[in-house]
């Protein structure tokens, strides 16, 4: 099972938890569940929470069927200075109507390329730019491959093969067994999230074969799953129109990182013709050369593949005004993060999380088949849920690990991971919980700490709020329908119930 937890309370000594999925509870019940989290109002407390209502028997059977749980940490700091009042609607989580279900589905989904673009930044590229030329250094390609590169392959229509490979005909491109370059760090609560780049190899005619990093940007995965997903209401023109502003986007913000071994070490072509290599249908795709050792150049069949016949169909190089007006659009990021978090995290993961416990070692030990994810009101997230506590009262547990790979734009065997952390809390037995940070909100705490990004405080905690009330507007009408109805949020803010945390 899987738990979803969400907070946006202001600092009181009252908790108001909203549940979900409140049509379930009577109203009996509804006081039972709720005086339990006037005390249990951290990750530790909502899990105590959880049990304490089995025992009573207050739930009913339906919220053992909840797998996603959302709780939100409140900040290291406080970021209210207004003093307003709890009752104020608009800064909490209150159970959302099919109204504004419907209106947080049909208004923004036409917005997502700024919130897809600086989370590919924040949460993928600057994680695995700065050191992979010396990862690939130190690797058994150093001397293989053809180009210290990595080809990010851009579709204009958003589909992304499995595999690269899938894209030429007669074999022309095949990935390169066991080629793989790989590593890992800690992130978001997760303590081995794998970062991966697969080699493949390229075939042209009367020429040696290619070896070359290569993969899809995922984001636009996100795009191509909403444009086919009734509930997103994304229609292909719109679609096609935020993957350009994507491009475009990202471009803009390559051109400004805030990482100084990212800067100026990428190149954008742009495609539109069959002639490099037939088969391969390249009028559908724009690369992204990200460029990383300027001493090994682009070998000159790669450097055909990524000439720009067609100047009036696509990318020009974007100007500093240009540049300045696309990094000031940045209020604008919720929506795209909460579906992209959707599709390319939550609807992977949730329908086999059940089955890949009842299959794993810690079938029998973890305390809870429910995933906690912990989405922080001022969106920092240390790297393990460890360092949310004093005196130890928070580990990672030995070997606690669930994970399983699939295949998806172009990355053979991506690794998804689900940590377990042991709980200790006094006079009870210790808790196992598989537990994580919600990692749209770290990008969102990296934008405000980025002067580039140029997102204030204020604007990235409103912009959390959103985010919190989108996502859960997506799993109110999820595409899945083993995703459907298997959250549940709550709300909190205070501290009281482990001293430390």
């Amino acid at each position: 099972m899987v738990v979803l937890l969400g907070v946006f309370t202001k600092p009181k000594d009252d908790l108001y938890a909203v549940e979900g999925n409140i049509s379930i509870l009577h109203e009996d019940e509804m006081y039972y569940h709720v005086g339990i989290f006037i005390w249990s109002l951290n990750l530790i407390g909502i899990i105590l929470g959880e049990f304490v209502n089995r025992k009573l028997g207050k739930l009913r059977n339906e919220i053992e069927e909840t797998e996603l749980s959302f709780h939100m940490r409140p900040p290291r700091e406080d970021p209210f200075q207004t003093g307003t009042k709890m009752e104020e609607k608009n800064d909490h989580l209150d159970t959302l109507s099919r109204v504004q279900i419907s209106s947080l589905l049909e208004n923004n989904n036409r917005l997502v390329a700024n919130g897809l673009a600086w989370s590919y930044y924040f949460g993928y590229l600057k994680i695995i730019l700065p050191k992979l030329h010396e990862r690939i250094a130190e690797s058994e390609w150093k001397d293989k491959l053809s180009s210290n590169k990595l080809f990010i392959l851009m579709p204009r229509d958003c589909w992304a093969f499995g595999k690269l490979s899938d894209e030429a005909e007669d074999g022309k491109i095949q990935l390169v067994e066991d080629g793989v370059i790989e590593f890992e760090a800690e992130r978001a609560g997760i303590s081995k999230r794998s970062y991966r780049n697969n080699v493949y190899e390229i075939k042209i005619d009367g020429c040696e074969p290619l070896q070359v990093l290569a993969q899809y940007a995922t984001p636009l995965c996100s795009m191509y799953d909403m444009s086919h997903s009734a509930e997103a209401n994304l229609s292909v023109e719109d679609r096609d129109e935020q993957a350009k502003l994507f491009v475009r986007t990202l471009e803009a913000i390559l051109r400004n990182p805030s990482v100084p071994e990212v800067r100026n070490k990428y190149d954008m072509k742009e495609n539109s013709s069959l002639d490099s290599l037939d088969g391969i249908d390249l009028r559908r795709l724009v690369i992204i050369l990200l460029i990383l050792l300027p001493s090994n150049p682009v070998p000159r069949e790669v450097r055909n593949i990524c000439k720009d016949l067609d100047k009036n169909h696509g990318l020009d190089t974007l100007s500093r005004v240009h540049i300045s007006s696309l990094m000031e659009n940045n209020h604008r990021l919720a929506n795209g993060l909460a579906w992209s978090y959707y599709f390319d995290y939550l609807k992977i993961i949730l329908p086999e999380l059940r089955k890949r416990i009842a299959e794993s070692e810690w079938k029998d030990k973890l305390s809870s088949n429910k995933l906690f994810i912990l989405m922080p009101r001022d969106c920092w997230a240390y790297g393990k849920l460890s360092e949310e506590a004093e005196d130890g009262k928070i580990e990672l547990a030995e070997g606690g690990e669930i994970g399983f790979d699939v295949t998806r734009a172009g990355i053979d065997k991506r690794v998804y991971r689900n940590n377990v952390y042991k709980i200790t809390v006094d006079d009870c037995e210790p808790l196992q919980v598989l537990a994580e940070y919600a990692t749209p909100l770290c990008s969102m705490y990296d934008m405000s700490s980025s002067a580039e990004a140029n997102l204030s405080v204020e604007d990235r905690d409103e912009e959390a709020k959103l985010f919190v009330r989108t996502l859960e507007a997506i799993l109110r009408n999820p595409g899945v329908p083993e995703v459907r109805n298997r959250y549940d949020m709550k709300e909190n803010s205070s501290l009281d119930s482990l001293d430390g945390i």
